[in-house]
């Protein structure tokens, strides 16, 4: 599995947090997963309330980035 960082687009409820208007200073959630759609599928069910809210204001209500590949590092001997 793969981790992937994704992010909400749906503003935090918190005004003090730095998040609260700078998308960029949000730390995300790390989920693993097989795909970016994988990913995505999770964080709408953890935040269901944001589908709507990207329905409503036209966005999409997450994004996902790969952030760390898991490559399968079993080594392989052939006797010749």
């Amino acid at each position: 599995m793969n981790e992937y960082r994704c992010t909400r687009f749906r503003l935090y409820q918190n005004e003090g947090c730095p998040g609260y208007t700078d998308r960029r200073s949000r730390q995300g959630y790390y989920i693993e997963a097989t795909s970016n759609l994988q990913a995505m599928l999770q964080m709408a069910k953890e935040f269901p309330n944001d589908i709507q809210w990207g329905i409503r204001v036209g966005e999409e209500p997450f994004t996902s980035d790969l952030w760390k590949e898991h490559i399968d590092t079993t080594e392989v001997i052939h006797h010749g």
